[in-house]
């Protein structure tokens, strides 16, 4: 004995062929998007950020952020590295400013190993401020 169809399958062959008749024919199929990491509206994800956010887990756009790019932007030579190599240093630079490593004036500290920067060069002025500690007015080497 043959199996009946149910309501919906005859509501949906009703349909069918009523649009047969009427020559309707099916919409295209969406274009394919292209892969890759997306964000619903707003502009595209800033990798600097990204980056912020997977070192600190903090918010990016603080003042602290925008002083901590804008030193490490500052540095010589930064700008001319190519863009893999700058989010490398800005990793290295957000894992030297955590506590519980080694010393950040060792030179031994892979941060300054990674950039080639002897620390005796480097503009503990300018980092004190990016960090955000009051140090008393004191002038670094290079001010």
């Amino acid at each position: 004995m043959a199996r009946r169809l149910g309501f919906f399958e005859r509501v949906g062959r009703a349909i069918r062929n009523a649009a047969e008749r009427l020559h309707i024919v099916a919409p295209p199929e969406a274009p394919e998007l292209p892969e890759g990491p997306r964000r619903r509206g707003g502009p595209p994800i800033d990798p600097f950020a990204q980056v912020y956010v997977e070192e600190t887990l903090r918010r990016p756009g603080t003042q602290e952020y925008q002083r901590q790019v804008s030193f490490i932007r500052d540095l010589y030579g930064f700008e001319r590295e190519d863009r893999e190599t700058q989010l490398e240093i800005w990793r290295e630079y957000l894992k030297f400013n955590k506590s519980g490593g080694p010393r950040r004036n060792d030179p031994s500290h892979p941060f300054w190993r990674y950039t080639g920067i002897d620390p005796r060069d480097f503009d503990w002025h300018g980092w004190r401020e990016a960090m955000g500690y009051r140090h008393g007015g004191r002038k670094g080497r290079y001010v």
